[in-house]
């Protein structure tokens, strides 16, 4: 699943970016997911620490992590999938393209070889 919406969320990217800034984005959305890909065992291994210290300072009968400090990684980790949903839908919507001119003549006028005289010439 993982492979699948990280691709997903860079084709995203790359047909939301300018094609002038496609290089830049592309090297931050990759160093970014690295940079997570490393932070997170590191968040998650201390998360689940805490959550041990916890029911261990609580004075459980077992020294695991029992009842409500189990769900503690995982309600930490939905609180942050919840504020990236929100993070995005906040995100502005790219604007439309300009629209295509409809008269022949303005885009004849645009074309600089439109008054160029071309020949072919037998050698």
């Amino acid at each position: 699943v993982q492979t699948v919406a990280f691709t997903a969320v860079m084709l995203m990217v790359n047909s939301s970016t300018p094609v002038s800034e496609v290089g830049a984005v592309n090297g931050l959305g990759q160093s970014m997911a690295a940079s997570m890909r490393a932070a997170g065992p590191l968040l998650g291994g201390t998360i689940w620490s805490g959550a041990l210290a916890l029911a261990r300072g609580a004075d459980h009968p077992d020294a695991t992590c029992p009842r409500v400090y189990t769900w503690l990684p995982y309600g930490a980790r939905a609180f942050l999938v919840f504020a990236a949903l929100c993070a995005c839908a906040c995100l502005p919507r790219a604007a439309p393209p300009p629209p295509e001119p409809d008269d022949e003549e303005c885009k004849e006028a645009d074309d600089p070889d439109a008054d160029a005289v071309f020949e072919l010439s037998e050698k």
